[in-house]
């Protein structure tokens, strides 16, 4: 394809310290771009990093799990990655993980998270790198149907908090929930078989 042309010319003409240059380029305007949008929101009235300061102190132990989970998450996406990405080249784990958070740093600096494409078929080295694009968009499906499966989850343990439910009416629902995560991965299954 045009595009594998395009990028390998591009990756043998670059000189051999740009991707460092261009890294801490990516990382300074993420910076800039999070000061800004902090400084810049309308409904809130102040300074916004005391705010964060004051949030911290109330909320320490659920922002300190966040932080401490963040890198199992990443561990797991770069996982996903590797299995995804071995079907175009031969990925290490540590290659993998460097994709994944290449690809959330851009997809946090473009519309829609779109750089998450390019930040993940960046670090590849196959020529025929847009052939991950399959992977990529199957990294995402996969993505919304966990999101989609624990929070349902989430949503009806909140709901059994705030709304009292008869005992019949609440094994009805669990019940209903329970047909659906288990005829979803089924349905999943078998289309793929068939």
């Amino acid at each position: 394809m045009q595009v594998n042309h395009i990028l390998s010319a591009l990756k043998e003409k670059i000189n051999p310290n740009f991707p460092l240059f261009f890294k801490s380029l990516v990382f300074m305007i993420s910076l800039i771009l999070i000061f800004y949008t902090l400084n810049n929101k309308g409904e809130i009235t102040g300074n916004y990093f005391a705010e964060i300061l004051n949030s911290w102190k109330i909320n320490s132990w659920m922002i300190g799990l966040a932080i401490l989970l963040m890198p199992i998450n990443w561990g797991i996406e770069g996982l996903k990655w590797k299995f995804l990405a071995s079907k175009v080249e031969k990925t290490s784990f540590w290659s993998a993980l460097e994709g994944v958070i290449c690809g959330t740093t851009f997809g946090f600096i473009t519309p829609h998270g779109l750089g998450d494409y390019l930040g993940r078929i960046l670090i590849m080295k196959s020529a025929e790198r847009s052939k991950a694009l399959g992977a990529i968009f199957i990294s995402r499906i996969a993505q919304f149907y966990s999101t989609i499966y624990f929070g349902s989850i989430s949503s009806f343990f909140l709901l059994f908090s705030w709304v009292s439910f008869s005992a019949v009416h609440k094994k009805a629902i669990l019940i209903t929930l329970l047909l659906l995560h288990i005829a979803l991965p089924a349905l999943l299954f078998f289309v793929k078989i068939f």
